[in-house]
């Protein structure tokens, strides 16, 4: 009976341990805003950089903020205080990121770096 009530318990608890792991959910997508994160080039002398903290570096030299809100990508460049808003699509996975201005602009492409 010992015996028994050992093996019982032994093969419950390697049973918990193997569920365990099961609650763990993993999300192999990366988020919407890091997908944004890098250098992407247009031309060699035109580009934006999309940092963590949500601050932007366009053609090296103005700083900006950016963040996704409606679906679209928005950005504010500090030292004039405009809001481009822009829709944007990611092709080529992830490495080429299409920018459409809202306000009846053209579409840019930019490639990854």
């Amino acid at each position: 009976m010992n015996k028994w009530f050992i093996i019982v318990v032994t093969a419950v608890l390697l049973l918990a341990v193997g569920l365990s792991g099961c609650n763990e959910v993993t999300n192999s997508y990366p988020s919407e805003e890091s997908r944004f994160v890098g250098t992407w080039e247009q031309r060699e002398y035109l580009s934006i950089t999309f940092f963590l903290d949500e601050t932007c570096s366009w053609l090296g030299n103005i700083s900006g903020k950016w963040e996704i809100k409606d679906g679209k990508l928005e950005i504010t460049f500090v030292e004039y205080g405009d809001i481009h808003v822009y829709d944007y699509s990611f092709s080529n996975n992830d490495n080429s990121l299409t920018l459409t201005n809202v306000k009846g602009g053209g579409a840019d492409v930019y490639n990854k770096k």
